[in-house]
């Protein structure tokens, strides 16, 4: 139930931010094979199932027996974990084309961008769950420090990818901190709050620190956008 909670809430997440060709990420699960009736037991069990083990109106036979495996072997690491019960993907969905696809179908298809949005969907979700960030009925979130660190952030990811990408990160309770190269300084501040300058001279270094206000980011923003009507409007 925790999992389908949190699944729900990156889901309800991910509905209001679009990436490119405005298509929806969903985070998708279902059971695997070996684990479906298993589930089913520990779901529905009761007093009264335990009382019937191993009797002659038992309703699960065998189940027991596989519990009893599991607990006693050795290498049972992955079967502590109740997420390795589950296959887990992404629907990829384009409302104005009609089009549901899984990720796990596309792979190597789309633009660079396309390509890697989903990367960055299902990385914060698993760094979320692994911070244990929770929201509160608020709405607030719980999860200390929370650190998406990353090297080449948003690499070969168009501005409106980025920024979906990025407040999505932001959005589950995740404090970026990321490196780039210089030639992403102007894409990577409609989404930073603070540019940190690395600067080495001989054997000496030292760091200026730059703070994004947000009025330079919608100005960015704007100047983002307009060159792309520009490059639209001479190709068409």
């Amino acid at each position: 139930n925790s999992m389908k909670r949190r699944i729900r809430e990156l889901n309800d997440e991910l509905k209001s931010r679009p990436f490119s060709s405005n298509q929806i990420y969903q985070f998708r699960f279902d059971r695997k094979p070996e684990y479906t009736d298993f589930i089913d037991f520990v779901e529905h069990v009761n007093e009264y199932d335990v009382a019937d083990f191993g009797g002659l109106f038992d309703p699960h036979q065998g189940q027991f027996e596989v519990i009893r495996q599991m607990l006693e072997t050795d290498d049972d690491e992955e079967l502590k974990d109740y997420r390795s019960y589950y296959r887990y993907d992404i629907e990829i969905i384009d409302e104005e084309a009609g089009i549901k696809e899984m990720l796990s179908r596309k792979k190597g298809a789309g633009s660079g961008g396309e390509q890697r949005s989903p990367f960055y969907v299902a990385m914060g979700a698993s760094l979320a769950s692994a911070y244990r960030i929770n929201r509160e009925a608020d709405g607030s979130l719980r999860g200390g420090l929370s650190l998406y660190l990353a090297d080449e952030a948003f690499q070969s990811m168009d501005l409106k990818n980025t920024m979906q990408a990025a407040n999505y990160l932001k959005s589950i309770g995740l404090q970026m901190f990321i490196a780039a190269p210089d030639d992403a300084e102007s894409k990577l501040r409609t989404v930073v709050d603070t540019v940190l300058w690395f600067i080495r001279e001989g054997d000496s270094a030292y760091v200026e620190a730059d703070y994004v206000r947000p009025a330079a980011k919608a100005m960015l923003k704007t100047a983002f956008d307009t060159k792309r009507d520009l490059s639209s409007t001479s190709h068409g």
